[in-house]
């Protein structure tokens, strides 16, 4: 060991002289405590019980008395915390559950609230797919409307190119024993009588219009009409012709 603690401490003789040394340890001090002197109980010597005349009270000793009242103060003390402590009870309940109750209300608001709000949200998307449906079916019949009528006015003439609808019946012939005279068309719109349609493309009302093949000549200005149509007779220089 020594040799050890010489190598340890070759250089350091005296720090190795210093740990060989036992060290003393201090010792503390140990406070004296005081004792406390046990007051004697002095007996109670008894004294004859002598009633007070004005009171009717039994006569006791100053310290008695003393002790009493300490004792009544106490009491009182007692009662006053164990009141206050009471009171500060009750309070911290009623407080507790005014503010559960507070909170309970604020909730149910809070929920309601929000249930009508989800219930406002669903009529607005209600209403908007419902307009939504309305306009695209609406779009789609004022399409189908646009093109059947249109069609429709093509046929029965709205425009002056295509007035009435030139049948092969048009020109007043019968085609049975027991038909009647075809009847043309109708204008779908405006609400026209029958209009008749004669081979020279002249049309005519219905009201009293029986056009025959001999005057047919009369009626058109084709052409072909005016080349079979008879010659104009040669009226004299003396003759004048006759004004209507």
């Amino acid at each position: 060991m020594g040799e050890e603690y010489h190598l340890k401490y070759r250089f350091h003789w005296i720090a190795f002289l210093l740990e060989r040394r036992p060290k003393k340890k201090k010792k503390k001090k140990k406070k004296k405590k005081k004792k406390k002197k046990k007051k004697k109980k002095k007996k109670k010597k008894k004294r004859e019980e002598e009633e007070e005349e004005e009171g009717g009270r039994e006569r006791r000793s100053r310290r008695s008395r003393r002790r009493r009242k300490r004792r009544r103060r106490r009491r009182r003390k007692r009662r006053r915390r164990r009141r206050r402590s009471r009171r500060k009870r009750r309070r911290r309940r009623r407080e507790g559950e005014e503010k559960q109750e507070v909170k309970e209300e604020q909730e149910v608001k809070v929920e309601e609230e929000e249930k009508e709000e989800e219930q406002k949200e669903i009529k607005k998307r209600r209403y908007l797919t419902a307009l939504d449906s309305q306009r695209s079916h609406f779009g789609f019949s004022l399409l189908i409307f646009s093109v059947f009528y249109g069609v429709r006015a093509l046929q029965t003439g709205i425009f002056p190119e295509v007035r009435v609808r030139r049948s092969s019946q048009a020109n007043g012939a019968r085609t049975g024993p027991h038909q009647k005279r075809p009847k043309g068309t109708r204008d779908l719109f405006k609400g026209q009588r029958t209009v008749h349609v004669f081979c020279d493309g002249r049309l005519g009302s219905k009201k009293g219009m029986k056009p025959h093949r001999k005057k047919m000549k009369y009626l058109g200005n084709s052409k072909s009409q005016q080349q079979h149509s008879p010659p104009a007779e040669k009226t004299s220089e003396n003759q004048k012709p006759v004004q209507n």
